[in-house]
């Protein structure tokens, strides 16, 4: 039996009067058939139907209710549903005995059935709407959470690489999803130009020559120290730099470098370009010691 609190126009909605008496006689009798000793009377009906019948439950215990056109209209619907198998009655000139018979009781279930199908949720397509809301949740909260990585990151690569040309051109490399070995690429290629103008070096020299012709340790066009051994470090610095980066990403595709590598290259060239604005005024100066 439908719970009474979940009744509602709806369950009622394209059934008439009758087939409304017959679910409330079914609903006060029970599922189980019954005898004469559980029957009811339609003043027990009367009282399920109050709202419908714009009546009380006062009215329906009172003198008056026995002679009412509102006992008249239930006792009209009993008797249809009596001549149709539904019920059966002793109609006396007291209150009448009534209770459902199987087909009444049959007809009642097949309704709440077909009622209880039509309102109930789907399982499988509730759970899918469900899966896909959490996917929907999950894309939300990745795609924020890669809008704060991204505006982090346009805030943070300015300070981590003040070369503007060398941000300005690896910056759309760095933000790829893969081939990195071409942000490594491109900044050799930044810092040898740059080397190269610094210096006012000859076009057709290229890689390590160029490097070791800039920053040589007995005759350097870029000196960043007396001591012979501090200035053959700098030139270790960019000639390996140059030999071990530019030549490889230079001539083979190498899928191994992570977006994180190659950040973290190209902050090491910005610091190399750094070094050479010490010195890019005055070629052949000498760098004064930190002490």
């Amino acid at each position: 039996m439908v719970d009474s609190e979940r009744v509602t126009e709806d369950f009622f909605k394209g059934h008439d009067f009758e087939d409304r008496v017959l679910y409330h006689i079914v609903s006060l009798t029970g599922e189980m058939p019954v005898g004469y000793e559980g029957s009811i009377t339609e003043a027990d009906i009367a009282v399920q139907l109050t709202k419908e019948l714009n009546i009380s439950s006062d009215f329906v215990h009172s003198e008056q209710f026995h002679a009412s056109r509102e006992r008249g209209t239930i006792l009209a619907a009993i008797q249809e549903l009596d001549k149709s198998g539904y019920i059966e009655m002793i109609a006396v000139s007291g209150p009448w005995t009534i209770h459902p018979t199987r087909r009444g009781r049959n007809y009642v279930a097949k309704w709440q059935e077909e009622w209880e199908r039509k309102n109930k949720p789907d399982t499988a397509n509730a759970q899918l709407a469900q899966s896909r809301l959490r996917d929907a949740q999950e894309a939300w909260v990745e795609v924020a959470r890669l809008r704060r990585e991204l505006r982090l990151a346009r805030k943070t690569l300015p300070s981590l690489i003040a070369d503007d040309e060398l941000r300005q051109r690896c910056e759309d490399l760095l933000a790829a999803g893969h081939h990195y070995d071409r942000v490594i690429r491109e900044a050799c290629v930044i810092l040898e130009n740059r080397v190269r103008v610094t210096i006012g070096g000859n076009q057709q020299i290229t890689g390590t020559p160029l490097m070791e012709l800039a920053f040589s340790p007995r005759n350097p066009k870029l000196s960043f120290s007396n001591v012979e051994q501090e200035q053959l470090g700098v030139m270790q610095f960019y000639r390996g730099t140059i030999a071990f980066f530019r030549n490889t990403t230079g001539h083979h595709l190498i899928d191994t470098y992570t977006q994180d590598d190659a950040l973290r290259f190209v902050a090491w060239i910005d610091l190399l370009l750094a070094m050479l604005k010490t010195v890019s005024g005055n070629v052949n100066a000498t760098v004064p010691n930190t002490p």
